[in-house]
């Protein structure tokens, strides 16, 4: 149903212009979830061979591996003259890393960010011979917390700055967490000074950033925007 009232409220123009163009006259839209997909869902809970999805809490997610999905692809990105530059961005990164870094994409939400910052990763993953490293500011935060925590810091460090390709979605996240933005610039001049390549993710520009001190934006300008 979220997905129904997103699509609804996002694109019933769009459609609505299609739908008439394609088959002429007016047309009226109407929105419905499939029948079918909550039968499914029913069948998954009394026990099918289908796995319900778990619950995590947040200390469970942190532990995971980064948010690794092979089938988001690049090759499935949607392309539009609206994000033509933003994956042409991604594919020259892919074949020269280090050419431009940082390279930071930003939009607001629902306009294939994550998209293509797991597409990137997935090919990276397949195409280049070096450590490729995914994950949300958020993952990053938690990581850092329990590394301050645990006494593991040159671990964290460690598994954050020696790769070759680091890509941060949702930066936004890290937003007036002071010791975490230390901790990131010092990531980013890492990188940086050595010639990997790093890739962002925000909702908004630098510079409309709210709560990230003016050397992280600084940074994150530094680049391809």
């Amino acid at each position: 149903h979220f997905a129904l009232d997103r699509l609804r409220q996002r694109f019933r123009r769009e459609l609505s212009r299609i739908a008439c163009e394609c088959l002429g006259g007016v047309v009226e839209l109407e929105f419905r979830v499939d029948p079918r997909l909550r039968s499914t869902t029913s069948e998954q809970e009394k026990g099918s061979p289908f796995p319900s999805p778990s619950v995590q809490t947040p200390t469970q997610r942190s532990h995971d591996a980064a948010p690794y999905r092979p089938k988001v692809t690049l090759e499935s990105f949607v392309a539009g003259d609206s994000n033509r530059v933003a994956l042409t961005a991604i594919e020259a990164t892919l074949l020269r890393p280090g050419a431009v870094s940082p390279l930071l994409l930003h939009g607001p939400t629902g306009v294939g960010k994550s998209h293509l910052l797991q597409g990137l990763a997935t090919a990276a993953r397949r195409r280049l011979s070096g450590r490729v490293i995914s994950l949300s500011a958020e993952q990053f935060t938690s990581h850092f917390v329990e590394a301050l925590r645990g006494k593991g810091l040159p671990s964290f460090r460690h598994k954050h700055r020696d790769v070759d390709m680091l890509l941060v979605d949702d930066v936004q996240f890290l937003a007036n967490k002071r010791a975490t933005l230390v901790e990131f610039q010092h990531t980013m001049d890492d990188l940086l000074r050595n010639g990997r390549q790093l890739v962002l993710s925000s909702d908004r520009a630098p510079a409309l950033l709210p709560g990230l001190c003016q050397e992280v934006v600084t940074r994150m300008s530094g680049g391809l925007v």
